[in-house]
């Protein structure tokens, strides 16, 4: 009892179990004096205490008391598995919700350098086919610094 005594956490539970205990005292002094009568030779007494039934009664309790620990342990289990698959639930949830946004972030910056190449290239397109047409006056502004940039460079 004492090292459940040690994990039981819920008051209602810890209560039960105090009185549990007081019931297994109270049957253990019973068997206890039943036994010492025995010993001294007071058989008709000790006849008597048995048909009384005082002993299953007892025994009859501390069943009853076992059976609504039971009851109450096997309510805190279901209570924390449920608290446990919300947990779990949650958890999954946060994961798919964070690699959605991940990916939708990603496609974002993918489709932001997307149309800045293809601007640049439009540009790029623009320029020589006025070059190609004959207009080297062209003046193109450039605004990239990277490849796509210095092509249109070297337009100008």
């Amino acid at each position: 009892l004492l090292e459940i005594k040690s994990e039981i956490q819920d008051k209602k539970q810890q209560q039960r179990l105090f009185e549990l205990e007081k019931l297994i005292r109270e049957r253990i002094n019973y068997l206890a004096n039943t036994i010492a009568m025995k010993r001294q030779g007071k058989e008709q007494e000790v006849k008597n205490i048995v048909i009384a039934g005082t002993g299953l009664r007892m025994q009859n309790r501390l069943k009853q008391r076992i059976a609504e620990m039971k009851q109450a342990e096997n309510k805190l289990l279901v209570e924390r598995m449920n608290a446990a698959t919300q947990a779990q639930n949650f958890s999954t949830y946060f994961a798919w919700g964070s690699t959605l946004m991940v990916i939708g972030i990603g496609v974002f910056i993918l489709l932001t350098i997307a149309r800045t190449i293809d601007q640049s290239l439009t540009t790029a397109i623009a320029v020589a086919e006025q070059v190609s047409t004959g207009n080297l006056t062209t003046q193109v502004e450039v605004t990239a610094k990277n490849e796509v940039g210095q092509l249109l460079a070297a337009f100008s």
